[in-house]
């Protein structure tokens, strides 16, 4: 098969990451990939005869130099949102409005190549969304939450990590103190577009897998609503490049928790065996209906075999909803360490109940 000669300038490497992953996902059977961001190197790269297929360059840095080369097509980076091209009528020079979603900036990019080189890329299969919620406080409902995190990314898995509780503490899971600016707050409620354009940015890595930063205060402080946190998860669906969102949610069943858990393609709802969380789910299933085994999983965690399982004596859930998973006590999770939370595999037999 041949492949085409892609190649990317820009002096803004923050920028690069995220459509570099986005070309190296959607084009890696047809192209080669060049990227550039220092300009010494440039310049030694324009001193040789260059053929390139597709050319997506930064408007400020084209110039002569470039013209004696062979360059069959020029997307040109820009800053200025004016000069953006209609994607149905692109002209010989192609535009593209820089600070946008990263799935809207790539629309023109495979509109060049798939019209011009007649490259026909896979349709790439949408972010699942896997909700981790429990009415039992206590149970490892985080813990458990990063676990799935962890074992999806072991299985070659892009996933980003979200906390939507009230209160959000888990950054000290991952021995990090950086919360989500203010102004960034702002653009959720007010669900402004502007926030298609930084939501990378609110994104830190743990090494293990990407997670959005917490909220320096608790959620009602700032007012936020269902719809708020709606639009964000939407926006890091639809311009980040996930496999899987896992949603790690309030144990108070609000109105933001129980949108989420319609959003979700998935919820797991943790339970313990013991007569509170008998009772516990027992009330939830009177305020949402968890008949649908295929949306909602029932998992027992802190499962202890030499205990009593109230769970097998529970008529309510019998026949209406099944536990499909004993998560086994583990006293090493209780110490609230990244580290053990990541460094088992127990959890990857499980998996295939909410993939």
């Amino acid at each position: 098969m041949e492949l085409y000669n892609i190649c990317v300038i820009t002096q803004d490497e923050s920028y690069i990451n995220i459509l570099e992953n986005k070309l190296i996902n959607e084009l890696e059977n047809f192209a080669l990939l060049h990227i550039i961001t220092d300009m010494e190197f440039l310049e030694e790269f324009l001193k040789e005869y260059q053929k390139i297929d597709v050319l997506i360059v930064a408007e400020e840095l084209y110039g002569e130099n470039f013209k004696k080369h062979d360059i069959k097509n020029i997307i040109f980076i820009t800053n200025e949102r004016e000069k953006q091209n209609n994607l149905d009528s692109l002209g010989q020079d192609v535009y593209v409005y820089k600070y946008q979603g990263i799935n809207e900036i790539y629309a023109y990019i495979d509109k060049v190549i798939s019209t011009r080189l007649g490259i026909q890329t896979e349709i790439k299969e949408e972010t699942k969304m896997i909700g981790i919620y429990s009415p039992v406080g206590g149970i490892g409902k985080t813990t458990t939450a990063i676990r799935i995190a962890n074992a999806l990314s072991k299985e070659n898995k892009k996933v980003l990590y979200m906390n939507i509780e009230s209160v959000q503490t888990f950054s000290q899971i991952f021995h990090a103190a950086e919360v989500l600016e203010e102004g960034v707050v702002s653009f959720i409620k007010s669900r402004d577009k502007k926030l298609n354009e930084v939501v990378s940015k609110l994104i830190r890595s743990n090494r293990k897998f990407d997670y959005v930063l917490p909220l320096r205060q608790s959620m009602p402080m700032y007012g936020l609503e269902l719809e708020d946190y709606s639009y964000f998860i939407k926006c890091c669906k639809e311009n980040l490049l996930y496999d899987y969102i896992i949603l790690d949610m309030s144990t108070e069943l609000n109105l933001i928790t129980s949108g989420v858990m319609e959003l979700a393609d998935k919820v797991v709802i943790l339970i313990g065996q013991d007569k509170a969380s008998m009772y516990k789910i027992n009330y939830l299933m009177t305020q949402i209906d968890c008949s649908q085994n295929s949306h909602f999983k029932l998992w027992c965690n802190k499962y202890d075999s030499k205990k009593s399982n109230f769970i097998e004596e529970n008529t309510n859930i019998k026949g209406i909803i099944n536990v499909s998973a004993y998560l086994d006590y583990d006293v090493e999770l209780e110490e609230y360490d990244f580290q053990k939370m990541t460094s088992d595999y127990k959890l990857k037999e499980y998996l295939l109940d909410i993939l």
